[in-house]
């Protein structure tokens, strides 16, 4: 899987407490070893291609896109 974080949300995620920051930038790693599947995620469908993905008291939403080949 891979995971690409618009700036701000680096920003962001950089800003908080280290220990939070950490366990954050953990699961994401774990995210492109293991997918949607990784430990620690919880997700769920907002609307349409926006979802939400909880890593504990931290909320992101991102979109869902599949890139597909020779376009």
């Amino acid at each position: 899987m891979v995971i690409k974080l618009f700036r701000q949300v680096s920003d962001y995620i950089d800003k908080l407490p280290k220990e939070q920051s950490a366990m954050i930038y953990a699961v994401l790693e774990d995210m492109k070893q293991y997918g949607l599947q990784a430990p620690l995620v919880s997700m769920r469908q907002i609307k349409g291609k926006l979802w939400e993905i909880k890593i504990s008291q931290t909320r992101i939403f991102y979109m869902k896109l599949e890139l597909r080949s020779g376009a």
